[in-house]
């Protein structure tokens, strides 16, 4: 399968839409974290001798369809999907695959920047970037 090839402007394009799913992303995690920790205050320890109940005595939710562990999941499929290439999430680094120069190159961009400025070579990462001319 031959995965998308993005121009500058093509990935620049793509960082509004980039924006929203990172913050959706940013969304269901917190919620994931709240829940846990009202989890974690409901349930410090199980007193049912290995005998629950129900999941609810153990301090664990059924992990249904609308969980934000799945919501985030299915936030970064439809990223992944667009041929962009997550490197985290949390921190919001990504990757446009891209040509330059007749070879195969990552555009790599960060959401606290304003657009894409910087690339690196697809055998190193962040810390190898070069800025864009």
């Amino acid at each position: 399968m031959q995965h998308r090839l993005f121009t500058l402007d093509e990935a620049n394009h793509m960082l509004p839409w980039l924006r929203e799913k990172l913050a959706e992303i940013d969304k269901h995690r917190e919620a994931f974290a709240r829940t846990q920790g009202s989890r974690s205050e409901r349930h410090p320890k199980s007193h049912t001798n290995g005998h629950a109940a129900n999941e609810q005595n153990i301090g664990f939710a059924p992990q249904g369809a609308q969980s934000p562990e799945r919501l985030a999941s299915a936030v970064i499929q439809e990223i992944l999907q667009q041929g962009i290439v997550i490197r985290d999430p949390v921190r919001g680094l990504v990757d446009f695959p891209s040509i330059r120069d007749g070879r195969e190159i990552h555009l790599c961009w960060t959401r606290d920047e304003p657009d894409i400025r910087f690339w690196h070579t697809l055998d190193t990462g962040f810390a190898d970037r070069q800025p864009l001319p």
